[in-house]
């Protein structure tokens, strides 16, 4: 039985589970080969610097992540709303911040999941689709760090906002092996 990725997405919107529903859902459409491949990956990410190349894929992998991505990006595709009604529904100042950075964080990651099937064919939809990503990226940064804005007293303390945690700390390393060149 397919499972419902609309209604995983409407149960994690409201509650800070943005990384658990990318987490499930790469779990669930990867299955047991992703989840070797990514801890893998992680176990050479932490014995490599960040100047060395990414991990070397065998055939069979290379064949299965791109069906992965195609399968990940189908999902993503569903789960995207057109920028002018996501803006409308933001807009209001009666949602609360908190809710409107979990869906702007559910839309971020749907349409980088979306990104990576696009071909150089698709040049001008994958031009505007980095464009949201970049956009989405502005919105969420600005929600998260000014909830909660790094202090500025210690000039050489290695504190970095909010959004940049998210970023390379949470997100990244998800994403990592599906779009090299988006991360």
């Amino acid at each position: 039985m397919e499972r419902d990725w609309r209604a995983e997405y409407s149960i994690k919107t409201p509650v800070d589970s943005v990384l658990s529903f990318l987490d499930l859902l790469l779990t669930e459409e990867g299955g047991e080969w992703w989840t070797k491949l990514h801890r893998r990956a992680q176990r050479i990410g932490k014995r490599k610097s960040d100047d060395q190349e990414p991990m070397a894929l065998n055939e069979e992998d290379k064949q299965q992540l791109k069906t992965f991505k195609k399968r990940l990006a189908v999902v993503g595709g569903q789960l995207v709303i057109k920028l002018p009604e996501l803006n409308a529904s933001l807009g209001s100042n009666e949602s609360p911040r908190i809710a409107k950075v979990h869906v702007l964080l559910l839309q971020l990651v749907c349409r980088v999941l979306y990104y990576g099937v696009l071909t150089q064919k698709k040049k001008e939809e994958k031009k505007r689709l980095k464009k949201e990503i970049r956009g989405l990226m502005d919105r969420v940064a600005l929600l998260l760090d000014a909830a909660n804005p790094p202090s500025l007293a210690d000039e050489d303390a290695d504190e970095r906002s909010p959004f940049q945690e998210f970023l390379q700390h949470d997100l990244a390393p998800r994403v990592q092996m599906l779009q090299p060149g988006l991360v």
